[in-house]
């Protein structure tokens, strides 16, 4: 159960992260 939550959340913060990274350089 909670590897399980930990890959989503991992998977959540990697598709965030390129965001994140655009909106500080922009």
């Amino acid at each position: 159960m909670f590897s399980i939550l930990a890959i989503m959340i991992l998977n959540f913060m990697l598709v965030l992260d390129p965001a994140i990274l655009l909106l500080r350089g922009s």
